[in-house]
């Protein structure tokens, strides 16, 4: 990993749900909503990428198969807050497997295939120069028929740039993420393109899983020839 985000997200301390912004509550309401909607099965192997504190997925520990929850993030701080919270409202940890990731390379500590993964204000955080390195490593532990639901803040298609900002905001543009998709072995579309209802346009946010401000909704899944 060429950037030390474990740096910047380890200033995330305390109270964790609140100083990674949003409305705990309306997040979680708003992902788990999301998560079904999209098709989650209990029997779904189910991972957090970017779990943070589980501010958002917390609710779907007790809907999946005992075991099938999954979560990693570069800040350890905020994974023992995420792990105080499911002991505080479950009285144990319910099978949920919390882990710390170091870099972008996440076959190391998963021996397994996810058929749902979710990553909220995750490539929002992320700079150019690693999105190949997190496309990849998402590949590599994607199911041959999973999915994996991102979010993104959008630059349009009609901008010159594609892309823009820093490590507390990165803006992308779509064609952009989805050429790299491409090299990397990963067909990426937009989500209403996904679900072939209601094509989103270029010009309007989805706004299914953030509280705080609407983010884009994407989906990738491996290519046939990854």
């Amino acid at each position: 990993m060429t950037t030390n985000y474990a740096s910047y997200w380890n200033e995330y301390e305390g109270d964790a749900l609140t100083k990674v912004g949003g409305e705990p509550e309306l997040e979680e309401y708003l992902q788990s909503r999301f998560c079904l909607s999209a098709g989650l099965r209990e029997k779904d192997n189910f991972l957090d990428y970017g779990c943070g504190c589980l501010r958002g997925t917390i609710g779907l520990i007790r809907y999946l198969q005992e075991g099938h929850f999954h979560g990693c993030d570069i800040s350890e701080k905020l994974l023992a807050a995420g792990d105080l919270r499911i002991v505080n409202r479950y009285g144990g940890d319910m099978g949920a497997k919390l882990k710390p990731i170091s870099d972008f390379d996440l076959s190391y500590i998963w021996k397994k295939k996810f058929d749902f993964i979710l990553s909220v204000s995750l490539v929002t955080h992320i700079l150019e120069s690693d999105i190949r390195a997190c496309f990849r490593g998402v590949r590599d532990v994607l199911a041959d028929d999973g999915r994996w639901f991102f979010t993104i803040y959008p630059i349009w298609e009609t901008e010159e740039r594609e892309f823009g900002g820093d490590i507390g905001v990165m803006f992308y543009k779509r064609s952009f993420l989805k050429k790299i998709g491409e090299e990397v072995g990963l067909d990426i579309v937009d989500y209403g393109e996904d679900l072939k209802e209601n094509p989103v346009k270029s010009n309007q946010f989805l706004t299914h899983v953030n509280s705080g401000l609407g983010q884009w909704v994407m989906v990738a899944r491996k290519s046939y020839n990854a």
